[in-house]
């Protein structure tokens, strides 16, 4: 929506630009606080000769679908749908990979310049699943109350989850959230494992903790929430 466009922007930049024209940086959770964040390549930027990467891990062969969105009008009231695939192979040490493909989808209907998200109460915003190292994973990621967004990462039955996704919005040495996420904290067991930060070029935190095969799953997580915008195209505008 245009107007929560305008919004986020504002706070964004009240948040970040007037204390002394600061970057921003997102609050990383305590747990990781003494754990040294790896930066990003390749995210704010995107070319087949240079794929996204962080670590030890690469986050090749993205594709991203054409965004399909649909409007329509009654009673004065417009609503709409819109969304979109990608996919990415991720390649980790030891020449393990997994296959992740995601589906982003919103919903919403607006009047008078006014916009209701109706998103959650129809389908997840983002859907992921996650194949290789023996077993498929899905995540799947929404919103109940509020800016926090919140995912379950299980087994493709949708039992035994094994890690929990949820959005950080806090920024370091500013008392105002951020509207959209700031960046994502993965917990394990009610623990912050890992957390990816979305602003700038992107960084990411990976628990000493995780065991082998965990990192390279939630790795996989990582790439898929850095390759996700919240917001799709509007229909309002």
């Amino acid at each position: 929506m245009r107007s929560k466009s305008v919004v986020a922007s504002m706070m964004l930049f009240c948040a970040v630009l007037l204390p002394g024209w600061k970057k921003a940086t997102m609050r990383v959770p305590e747990s990781l606080s003494s754990v040294l964040p790896v930066d990003v390549t390749g995210h704010l930027v995107r070319t087949p000769k240079k794929p996204m990467s962080f670590g030890e891990f690469g986050v090749e062969g993205v594709r991203q679908g054409v965004e399909f969105s649909w409007s329509t009008e009654l009673f004065g009231v417009r609503g709409g749908s819109a969304s979109q695939r990608f996919r990415f192979v991720l390649e980790a040490p030891g020449g393990q990979v997994r296959e992740v493909e995601c589906r982003r989808r919103a919903i919403e209907a607006w009047r008078d310049g006014w916009s209701l998200d109706l998103t959650d109460a129809f389908t997840p915003r983002l859907a992921c699943g996650l194949l290789g190292g023996g077993e498929t994973l899905q995540l799947v990621l929404g919103s109940r109350l509020g800016l926090e967004l919140r995912g379950v990462v299980t087994h493709r039955d949708g039992v035994s989850p094994r890690f929990e996704v949820r959005s950080v919005h806090q920024l370091d040495g500013s008392p105002l959230p951020l509207e959209q996420p700031a960046g994502y904290a993965v917990e394990r067991d009610g623990v912050v494992v890992a957390a990816v930060e979305v602003l700038n070029h992107g960084r990411v935190w990976l628990s000493p903790d995780l065991g082998v095969d965990e990192r390279v799953t939630v790795a996989s997580l990582v790439g898929a929430l850095l390759l996700y915008p919240p917001e799709l195209t509007s229909q309002s505008d």
